[in-house]
């Protein structure tokens, strides 16, 4: 049974197991019924919520619904969030690159490379908005919610 407080602190004695091991432990369970767990556990992704949010707040670093759609969701969401921060690193690094040289050969003073250091961070930010947006955007058009 789901209900069954055997079965709670089993969940518990594992997650306490793989921290004795030295590893990182995150834990996907129900917030009333895997209380133990998602305390101890050092990522906690609560499924539902309780009625106050009381538990949920204070437990989960991340809470969803029951909806089993979620799950697939969010993988995509940060795949795409990854993506994007290795295109920004990539963009920044070579901006960098370049506006350095560009000094050292005098062709822009100091003052300029400054300023021109601040454009690729900007535009990385607007890059990450905007990928968020694109899938958010999605979700509220959809039938199913995403």
């Amino acid at each position: 049974s789901v209900d069954d407080p055997a079965e709670a602190s089993s969940r518990l004695q594992r997650v306490e197991a793989c921290q004795a091991r030295g590893e990182q432990v995150g834990y996907l369970g129900d917030v009333i019924q895997d209380i133990p767990a998602l305390a101890r556990a050092d990522v906690a992704i609560g499924l539902d919520f309780d009625e106050a949010g009381m538990l949920t707040s204070k437990l989960c670093d991340l809470a969803l619904s029951r909806d089993p759609q979620w799950l697939p969701r969010l993988v995509v969401l940060s795949r795409s969030l990854k993506h994007t921060a290795d295109g920004n690193a990539v963009m920044i690094g070579l901006t960098h690159v370049l506006s350095s040289v560009a000094t050292a050969g005098l062709a822009i003073s100091p003052l300029q490379t400054v300023l021109l250091a601040d454009i690729p961070l900007l535009l990385a930010e607007l890059r990450n908005i905007n990928s968020f947006r694109s899938h958010t955007r999605g979700a509220a058009s959809s039938p199913s919610g995403w």
